[in-house]
């Protein structure tokens, strides 16, 4: 019976460097869907709604007359 251990120092690299690639593709997966997870459990918040204003209220560019109310010091 054959053994698939890689017999020369190029092929042991790229069989250390298949088996990292396939480690990052599983921990980038595992990743992926525990941020699909946490992005579900934040929307679903019953206060999810005013997060959402509250940040869209951040992002307004003030008017010219918005500055003019501000009291000058």
């Amino acid at each position: 019976m054959e053994s698939e251990r890689p017999n020369t120092t190029i092929e042991t690299y790229e069989h250390q460097h298949q088996l990292q690639q396939e480690d990052d593709d599983e921990e980038e997966e595992e990743e992926e869907e525990n941020n699909e997870i946490l992005k579900r459990r934040i929307s679903s918040h019953p206060l999810y709604g005013l997060l959402v204003e509250a940040h869209l209220d951040c992002l307004k560019v003030p008017s010219l007359f918005s500055f003019q109310l501000l009291p000058s010091y």
